[in-house]
């Protein structure tokens, strides 16, 4: 977690003079506040990886960038609420990138 404290220390480094903070309860809704917020009208392909471990997610997240698109996370086999909510409600896409092997997001 980024206190604060750090946060405001952070203020000196922005050139807008602007720091902002987007968060969920979990990292399941702390990556759908972030693609909510980057992506309000929609990203017409999003990349999904686990959000049980990170290396998929990050390098996935070097690409998705690049081309304009949101990554969001999974539990293993379950699609938590926040990340149903966000593609339903904003991302809306027309194609979905798993990110990593069936052993780590089930084809299920």
């Amino acid at each position: 977690m980024v206190s604060s404290a750090v946060a405001s220390a952070l203020k000196q480094y922005a050139s807008s003079g602007t720091v902002s903070r987007l968060a969920g309860a979990d990292r399941y809704a702390t990556a759908a506040a972030i693609a909510k917020a980057t992506f309000p009208s929609g990203s017409p392909t999003v990349y999904v990886a686990t959000g049980e471990t990170f290396p998929d997610a990050l390098a996935g997240s070097a690409v998705a960038s690049g081309l304009g698109s949101a990554v969001v996370l999974v539990a293993g086999d379950v699609i938590p609420a926040a990340t149903m909510d966000v593609l339903r409600t904003t991302l809306k896409p027309s194609k979905l990138v798993i990110l990593g092997g069936s052993g780590v997001v089930p084809d299920s």
